[in-house]
């Protein structure tokens, strides 16, 4: 476990972010593997039904995330004061109610998939396929949304490492899992489903060891009891975050019938555009858990005085880390989009794919800025400017992306959400400069 707050700030943010962004480009590689192997394998319909359902998939995730996201910070600030009793307590009951609550939604979202995939417009054409997926898939996603969990816990701890092997070893479950279920046991897309779950399911277990064991060098006080009344103090910070995340996810979920609707080749382009635009995301995403969680122990510790300079230090990170990535996508965009499709393909969504990953995405760096202040106002408690930036941005999205797509056809879906990136990080900017927050910390 380390204090944050401690030592060269450069540094610190530096060695704590390698191994989180390193964790974060192997866990994205778990679905752009699944997206490469569904198009190698079994041809674009299978692509296009693990697609079909993923905006869905990544809108119920979101409600775990950010229950997951605000307790971390309030686990962190815990940490920073040294209340190591309720920090336990609150762990502990938060997590059991997480587990009940989701495995409840994923099994009511599996009775009713008939009625999704209609609101869905999933092709007929792809929609068995597509519901095997999604109702094994489904059935354990709680095991997969437990390794963000952990990964965000740990975080919290000021431990980066860990999850950095936990994500190696995810990996290497996943990777030759899939290879077994589709290329020896003749699996189709159910093969993808089984072996992310059984890594997922192996790193869960890794993760409650770690964390226990983390509970012990904080002092060994007995049994932990489980206290609802802990779940009040940590509603403050998750509900809003949890808000935040649902919004995010939103006008995704409600632009892919619109996407399907077009048909199956772009649900096709769509989808690995998404596996493409992540990988990149995932860079920032994971690069700017460190100033959260700075700015959180900051905080506990009543240090904030950091916090301008944590700000400062994270943008400059985030641009080191992302730049290698975007110019690589970018110059690279054909062979990149290929690999998600059969050999000599030349298909109307690699062209989509392949615009999207030229022209659109090194414009992401606008959304790097939106990242950055997203993960600060979470880690200073400043809810309200999170929840706000992120229905700003939802909305923008949807609304263009509306107006754009009867014009443009994808190409609107790719410029909506550029536009939506753009016009987040001007209010984002306005927001950390003139907002309020800055007096509840004297700055």
């Amino acid at each position: 476990m380390r204090d944050l707050t401690k030592g060269n700030i450069y540094k610190t943010f530096i060695i704590f972010a390698i191994p989180l962004v390193f964790s974060g480009l192997l866990s994205t590689a778990f679905n752009v593997i699944n997206g490469i192997i569904a198009g190698k394998l079994l041809g674009e319909q299978g692509m296009a039904a693990t697609g079909s359902t993923s905006a869905l998939i990544t809108f119920v995730s979101a409600i775990c995330w950010g229950y997951t996201g605000g307790l971390a910070i309030y686990i962190a600030m815990l940490f920073g004061a040294g209340k190591y009793e309720r920090l336990k307590s609150t762990l502990v009951t938060n997590t059991l109610l997480q587990v009940i609550v989701m495995f409840i939604i994923c099994v009511l979202f599996v009775v009713f998939k008939n009625r999704v995939f209609d609101f869905l417009s999933i092709d007929t054409a792809v929609r068995k396929d597509a519901g095997i997926y999604f109702g094994i898939y489904m059935a354990g996603l709680v095991l997969i949304l437990m390794n963000n969990h952990g990964l965000s816990i740990l975080n919290a701890f000021g431990m980066s490492k860990y999850p950095f092997y936990m994500a190696i070893l995810a990996a290497v479950i996943h990777i030759s899992g899939t290879f077994i279920c589709i290329k020896l046991l003749g699996m189709g897309v159910e093969g993808l489903a089984v072996s992310a779950l059984t890594g997922a399911g192996v790193v869960d277990i890794c993760y409650f060891f770690k964390i226990k064991k983390c509970f012990k060098e904080m002092g060994d006080t007995g049994k932990i009891k489980l206290d609802m009344s802990t779940v009040k103090r940590t509603v403050s910070f998750a509900i809003p975050v949890t808000f935040q995340q649902m919004i995010m996810y939103l006008s995704s979920f409600l632009i892919s019938p619109m996407i399907n609707a077009i048909g199956s080749q772009a649900t096709v382009a769509y989808s690995v555009a998404l596996k493409i635009y992540d990988v990149n995301a995932g860079v920032y995403q994971n690069s700017s858990k460190t100033l959260s969680n700075y700015a959180a122990q900051s905080v506990g510790a009543e240090q904030y005085s950091n916090l301008k300079k944590g700000v400062r230090v994270g943008f400059l990170q985030g641009l080191v880390f992302i730049a290698p990535f975007l110019i690589v996508s970018a110059v690279f965009a054909e062979p990149v989009c290929r690999m998600f499709f059969p050999k000599g393909a030349a298909s109307e969504a690699l062209t989509m794919a392949v615009t999207f990953v030229q022209l659109f995405l090194p414009l992401v760096i606008f959304n790097m800025v939106n990242n950055l202040f997203h993960s600060f106002f979470r880690g200073v408690k400043a809810m309200g400017n999170l929840v706000f930036l992120t229905a700003f941005g939802s909305a923008s999205k949807l609304v263009l992306t509306l107006l754009l797509i009867p014009e443009m056809g994808m190409n609107g879906v790719w410029m909506g959400w550029v536009l939506s990136w753009i016009t987040e990080a001007v209010a984002a900017v306005i927001i950390y400069r003139f907002g309020t927050w800055r007096k509840k910390y004297n700055l």
